[in-house]
C-alpha cells in the first residue's frame, strides 16, 4: 500500500465517500453532499504536506474522469467514452513504417486502459 492509498483509506472523516476510485494519481470520489466532499478533501490535504491534491467538481451533472465521462442520473451514474473536441481518433495502422514492437505497445496500452477503467461501457 502506498502513501495516498494509506491517506484515503486513514482519513479520519464523519461521512465516508459512497464511491471511491483511484487510477495511478488520480482519485474519483462521490458524496452525497457537496460540504462532505469539501471536509474530506480537507482533511485529504492536511494528511501530508508535500503532496498537493486539487479537485474538481460536477458541472450539470456530469464529470470527466481520466477518459470516461461520468453522468449523474435517478438510478445512479451512467457512463461513456469521453473524447475531447480534438480528439481525431487516428491511430497508426498495423502496417506503417513504425517498428514493429511499437505498434504492439501502442494497441497494448490502449487496450489495458480500457480494461482498467473503472466504469463499465453502457
Amino acid at each position: 500500500m502506498n502513501v495516498i492509498d494509506q491517506a484515503l483509506t486513514n482519513i479520519n472523516v464523519q461521512n465516508k465517500p459512497n464511491a471511491l476510485w483511484r487510477y495511478v494519481d488520480d482519485v474519483f470520489v462521490a458524496f452525497n453532499d457537496k460540504s462532505e466532499l469539501n471536509i474530506f478533501f480537507k482533511a485529504l490535504s492536511n494528511v501530508y504536506n508535500n503532496i498537493t491534491f486539487t479537485n474538481e467538481f460536477e458541472c450539470s451533472d456530469s464529470l470527466v474522469y481520466l477518459d470516461v465521462l461520468v453522468k449523474k442520473i435517478q438510478t445512479g451514474i451512467r457512463t461513456t467514452t469521453y473524447r475531447m473536441h480534438t480528439h481525431s481518433c487516428l491511430y497508426t495502422h498495423w502496417t506503417s513504417f513504425i517498428p514493429h514492437h511499437k505498434n504492439e505497445t501502442l494497441y497494448l496500452d490502449y487496450l489495458t486502459g480500457l480494461i482498467k477503467s473503472p466504469a463499465l461501457p453502457d
